[in-house]
């Protein structure tokens, strides 16, 4: 995930790009305070789609751009696979009878 406030262009796309394949993750997203170009929205693109082995394989962009306004809006998220807890969870506990009146 990398957030730039400004004078965002091709470049911070293709550095983000180069970020996931050094860390060898599956994709990254870059949020902007400024609507993407259509250079930059080609180089998200040419960046290819990666499959979830987890979500039966769905595919999911390697490189996603969003803005702060669709965030906030609720017009774009993040297009990702659903995250599976590493955490035990216990169970709950069930709901206990309202307490009698007091004597």
């Amino acid at each position: 995930m990398q957030v730039k406030g400004g004078g965002v262009n091709r470049g911070d796309v293709a550095t983000l790009l180069g970020d996931v394949e050094n860390q060898k993750a599956a994709g990254g997203a870059l949020v902007t305070l400024e609507k993407p170009s259509k250079q930059m929205r080609t180089e998200a693109a040419d960046a290819g789609r990666y499959a979830s082995k987890l979500w039966h394989y769905k595919d999911y962009p390697r490189i996603q751009i969003l803005t702060v306004e669709g965030l906030l809006n609720g017009a774009e998220r993040v297009d990702a696979p659903p995250q599976i807890n590493p955490f035990a969870v216990a169970a709950r506990e069930s709901v206990r009878e309202k307490q009698s009146g007091m004597l």
